[in-house]
């Protein structure tokens, strides 16, 4: 069976939280930044992550200074025009703007009380997705 993840972004996404599955191509662990790459050509990049547990069974990081989520907009084709980008920047330890760019265009400002930055179950095999530079 493939790696696969279920993905929640400070509580609030992709789409509804943990309603999508993504299969994992690959997990690059590097100083200061996980980078998530998923066979469908999306990936997640957590920049300045910190309180991270990684196990089999998931990725829970409890901060993080930004989080970047590159989607494809979903039921439509994948191509440049359907490509999106939501960025995640913590304001302080209250609050995350939200900046969509690409087939959604918005901005937001979200509450973090009580949520963690990266929240994800499934399935995590080692081996052909883990890379450690």
């Amino acid at each position: 069976m493939k790696s696969y993840l279920s993905l929640c972004i400070w509580g609030d996404g992709p789409g509804r939280p943990f309603d999508n599955v993504y299969f994992l191509k690959e997990r690059i662990i590097s100083e200061g930044f996980i980078h998530l790459k998923f066979v469908s050509e999306e990936e997640c990049i957590i920049i300045d992550p910190s309180d991270i547990h990684i196990s089999e069974r998931g990725i829970k990081i409890g901060k993080a200074k930004r989080i970047v989520w590159k989607f494809y907009c979903y039921g439509k084709p994948k191509n440049t025009n359907t490509l999106t980008t939501a960025q995640y920047d913590m304001i302080d330890a209250l609050y995350v703007r939200v900046s969509e760019r690409g087939f959604y265009n918005s901005e937001k400002v979200i509450s973090i009380v009580g949520k963690i930055a990266f929240d994800s179950f499934g399935e995590m095999k080692t081996g052909n997705v883990l890379r450690e530079p």
